[in-house]
């Protein structure tokens, strides 16, 4: 779903049918694009972009991965990036202007990650 001035609408986004665990809004690029990121099932992080509130389709880009379920994702205006955290660990810092599908930074974490705010 994406906001538009006429309320909701449903957005097509081409790329992996792979069940999405969470996403959240990032920061707009321009006055009309809508930006969003998703953790999904096979550990992909992934940047959505809606060009204009009345398109009906989206661009999407693989920002990178964890080697299992991509399970929390937050977008942190202050710093610019995304943080991402899943059941391989791992909580991973992503930039989202960067062409790198690596993580700019990685922490080891205790256990699987279930939740993160």
């Amino acid at each position: 779903l994406c906001e538009s001035d006429s309320g909701l609408q449903l957005i097509s986004i081409q790329g992996s049918n792979c069940p999405l665990l969470d996403f959240c809004f990032g920061s707009n690029a321009s006055h009309n694009d809508s930006i969003l990121y998703s953790a999904a099932l096979d550990g992909s992080i992934r940047k959505v972009v809606v060009a204009s509130s009345n398109s009906s389709s989206a661009h999407e880009q693989c920002l990178g991965s964890h080697s299992h379920a991509a399970r929390c994702i937050r977008y942190v205006s202050s710093l610019d990036v995304i943080l991402s955290a899943g059941w391989d660990k791992k909580l991973c810092a992503w930039d989202s202007r960067s062409n790198s599908t690596n993580p700019v930074a990685e922490v080891i974490l205790p256990g699987k990650a279930f939740c993160m705010s």
